[in-house]
């Protein structure tokens, strides 16, 4: 799973005052993921290839990186999420 220190490295934060933020902006992040691509998060888990594993598949991983800090850099919302973030989780949705 994605931990509060890799989130924070991304973000480029070395601070601990918005700790509480970047754990729901990771959420939230999460949740986009298993939105677009319609599939649950054990759906994806599963699909790094280790069965039953409690990691994302790399490349959500990253995109849920991309996303956090995307949301952190832009608390109003006005930027939608980026081609990268897209890409990156593209192959996992249901089609």
């Amino acid at each position: 799973m994605i931990d509060l220190k890799q989130v924070k490295r991304q973000c480029r934060v070395d601070f601990d005052d918005d700790d509480d933020l970047l754990l729901d902006l990771l959420a939230a992040a999460e949740a986009e993921v298993t939105r677009i691509t319609g599939r649950s998060a054990k759906e994806l888990q599963e699909a790094c290839g280790n069965g039953c594993c409690a990691d994302w598949p790399a490349p959500v991983r990253q995109a849920i990186l991309i996303r956090v800090a995307q949301l952190y850099r832009d608390p109003e919302g006005s930027e939608k999420p980026n081609s990268t973030f897209e890409s990156l989780i593209r192959p996992y949705q249901k089609l």
